[in-house]
């Protein structure tokens, strides 16, 4: 049985891209929207994503699989950059390896500008690195960014 790769962008926006061979299948990190004063917030899913990583487990055997898992960063410059989204943005990202870990994978923490050097991609943006994606993996779903 061939090894699979898991690729988590763990953001409230983020991703999981599976590839399985030269197969790649790319899941939306399971959200929800919650009110909050002067609009909503988007917030995990975990039941969503107990849920993702169970049809994950049932398609490919998680025994068999490498995760690796990008490093978050705060922004500290911009609109929303304070204290408080610091810590919400620390905590979201450390819930990923103890969740990792309960499931019994073995997980590869990477900082996104060792990835980017490695791919060329150092000082571009999403775009640019959707587009090399596209090019390594071009029956991918790799609409979004």
């Amino acid at each position: 049985m061939s090894i699979v790769y898991i690729g988590i962008d763990p953001g409230a926006t983020g991703a999981v891209a599976v590839l399985n061979g030269k197969v790649v299948e790319v899941y939306d990190i399971p959200t929800l929207k919650t009110k909050r004063k002067g609009g909503t917030k988007t917030v995990f899913n975990h039941g969503g994503i107990f849920n993702l990583f169970h049809m994950l487990d049932d398609e490919y055997n998680l025994e068999n699989v490498s995760v690796c898992l990008e490093q978050s960063q705060v922004q500290v410059r911009g609109k929303g950059c304070n204290a408080y989204t610091g810590f919400r943005v620390g905590v979201s990202y450390g819930l990923w390896p103890l969740f990792l870990a309960s499931l019994g994978l073995s997980v590869e923490e990477v900082a996104p500008a060792v990835w980017k050097r490695r791919r060329g991609l150092l000082g571009k943006d999403k775009e640019a690195a959707r587009h090399k994606a596209m090019s390594l993996f071009p029956t991918a779903d790799l609409g979004r960014k």
